[in-house]
């Protein structure tokens, strides 16, 4: 059932579905869920949902629009209320700091590389 989940995490999924799909109760799934992962089903597609939104505000330019659809969510508006809730901050506001934090790292390595031409030569 996981497996089916972290490959169909962009899809409508819900409780009644995997049941109907994996032949169990949907009593039975949430149990599985609270015992084995300690979060209900939801908790844990929003949790897959988000941590890929992320990689993709991370390594993409894509608008946050798209990120939104390719993740599951159908409106922008709802997804970045999610995001909010998940990280604490908007989508934009999450991929311009990890921006900003590359932009130091990349403004280190350069100070660096300065210093040790400097110190070699």
């Amino acid at each position: 059932m996981i497996k089916y989940i972290n490959r169909n995490y962009d899809s409508k999924i819900n409780i009644e579905q995997l049941a109907v799909e994996f032949g169990i109760s949907s009593r039975s799934i949430r149990k599985y869920f609270e015992d084995s992962l300690e979060m209900s089903s939801t908790e844990y597609i929003t949790m897959l949902r988000m941590e890929k939104a992320k990689e993709l505000l991370w390594n993409t330019k894509m608008s946050i629009t798209d990120i939104a659809i390719m993740v599951g969510y159908s409106s922008s508006q709802y997804f970045s209320n999610v995001f909010n809730t998940y990280t604490g901050m908007s989508p934009g506001k999450y991929r311009n700091s990890w921006r900003g934090i590359i932009a130091e790292e990349k403004l280190y390595d350069e100070k660096r590389k300065y210093a040790q031409s400097f110190a070699e030569g």
